[in-house]
């Protein structure tokens, strides 16, 4: 999806334009969004799954920046948290040096292109990125298992007995990103969930099976499934009083710690049974805002 001025777009379409490029087998569906508000409208699509937006310095009716944050605002609006979609942003640059300006901590997956743009060399960022960007579907921050792996994963729980899901999220974490201090809450936020991220590991290794799985959703939310469905509340139950006893060592010394809180959702198998993943999904997200309710 091109938000870019017309020259530029047309300069894409010229090149990109077939919708299968011999060059880098790929299939190119392109879209050009005139506007920001457009834009917006293109990335919230339900049939756009995986998405490369190119994006230049600044839109016909926004900046840059106000189009992250309404992209960031409206992209969570009825979707399914377990399987948000993955958007790689290339940034267009008047001159190179610009990519030093610090972005709010929910874009992920950032190329710099400065023009004038060479499109045999944006071909190969864009054919890397149709392969994907990390091994195996992985977060890129905690390297976790994400997207369609978790999917894979939830998919074998249909025709199986004696297991845990775990849903856990961070309360609080989502207004913390989202506040003025972005180059100090980027950098922290990453750590946050790279702590959380060790906390389960070692949660699981100690209480139920190293080979159990640990998946990063996006941001704040992750998911265990374990083998030993009895061990469920004891292992959300360390993982809040760690966390809530050492969530502090991520923040720079002098720091002012929000009020962050870790909410674990439990579903088990003996729940069911259930029709798909999606209900499966649907009732361990109710499960998690039960959890949160019984705590506030």
């Amino acid at each position: 999806m091109l938000a870019v001025d017309p020259d530029t777009a047309q300069a894409f379409c010229n090149y990109f334009g077939p919708r299968y490029h011999h060059n880098a087998d790929i299939f190119y569906a392109i879209h050009v969004a005139p506007t920001g508000q457009a834009a917006l409208k293109l990335c919230t699509l339900d049939q756009v799954v995986d998405l490369t937006v190119v994006l230049d310095t600044r839109l016909a009716d926004m900046t840059r920046e106000e189009f992250l944050v309404k992209l960031n605002t409206t992209s969570h609006d009825g979707w399914d948290p377990f399987f948000a979609k993955i958007i790689d942003y290339i940034f267009l640059e008047d001159r190179p040096g610009q990519s030093d300006k610090v972005l709010p901590a929910f874009v992920r997956n950032v190329w710099h292109i400065a023009k004038p743009l060479n499109f045999s060399g944006m071909e190969q960022t864009v054919r890397w990125l149709g392969h994907g960007r990390l091994p195996d579907d992985c977060n890129p921050i905690t390297r976790l298992p994400a997207g369609r792996l978790i999917e894979k994963c939830l998919r074998t729980l249909l025709g199986e007995q004696d297991w845990a899901l775990l849903y856990m999220g961070i309360d609080g974490f989502e207004s913390f990103e989202d506040s003025n201090d972005w180059e100090s809450n980027w950098k922290t936020s990453k750590q946050v969930q790279r702590f959380l991220a060790d906390l389960i590991e070692e949660a699981v290794d100690e209480h139920s099976a190293p080979t159990d799985f640990i998946g990063h959703i996006y941001g704040e939310d992750f998911v265990t499934i374990i083998s030993q469905p009895e061990k469920a509340e004891i292992i959300a139950r360390q993982l809040q009083l760690r966390f809530a006893g050492e969530v502090q060592q991520c923040y720079p010394t002098g720091t002012a710690v929000p009020p962050l809180k870790l909410i674990v959702g439990i579903l088990q198998s003996s729940d069911g049974p259930f029709a798909d993943i999606r209900e499966i999904t649907e009732r361990s997200a109710a499960a998690r805002q039960q959890q949160k309710t019984d705590i506030d």
